[in-house]
């Protein structure tokens, strides 16, 4: 049993990382036009999400929205999270934040947007979110990436599309 006892505290200790191709990824994945390869304005297909494979763990799925009548996608986001232990449904904070950052990290140095603003709460939970993409600041795409309950939220949306589905489905 005292063989055993190291072994475990020494492998609670190591932090989970993703692969530097995943973090990418995902810095790469808001545009003003795309998120995660799907097109914003693209009629959504049915179920409203796609599954992720083993390469961009810890992130398992896309979910997409799209308009209430016209079924135009208006949003696409992931998140990520870590376990804490193996069998746990507790999230990883030391894993999740060093994700959060370096995915932040990674934004900012491909210099895609030309605003940030980062906002921490009373809870400890941060959101950046990003607006005015370089390439077409008219655009009204932006990006919020969210660290909350040790995993990352990464939501990239049209807000002329959002105003769209305020529309569809309140008037």
């Amino acid at each position: 049993m005292l063989a055993w006892a190291p072994a475990a505290a020494q492998t609670q200790t190591q932090t989970q990382t993703a692969s530097a191709a995943t973090i990418d990824w995902v810095a790469h994945a808001c545009g003003p036009e795309a998120a995660f390869g799907l097109r914003f304005g693209e009629r959504a297909a049915d179920p409203g999400y796609r599954l992720l494979g083993d390469a961009d763990q810890p992130f398992t799925r896309l979910t997409f929205r799209s308009t209430e009548r016209s079924r135009r996608v208006f949003l696409v986001e992931t998140s990520g999270m870590f376990r804490l232990a193996p069998g746990s449904t507790r999230s990883d904070p030391v894993a999740g934040r060093q994700l959060f950052e370096a995915v932040d990290a990674r934004i900012m140095e491909l210099g895609a947007f030309s605003s940030r603003e980062r906002v921490i709460d009373e809870d400890g939970d941060i959101d950046i979110t990003y607006s005015r993409p370089v390439d077409h600041p008219e655009s009204r795409v932006v990006l919020e990436v969210t660290f909350m309950l040790g995993g990352v939220w990464v939501t990239c949306k049209d807000l002329a599309l959002v105003d769209q589905q305020f529309e569809e489905a309140f008037r």
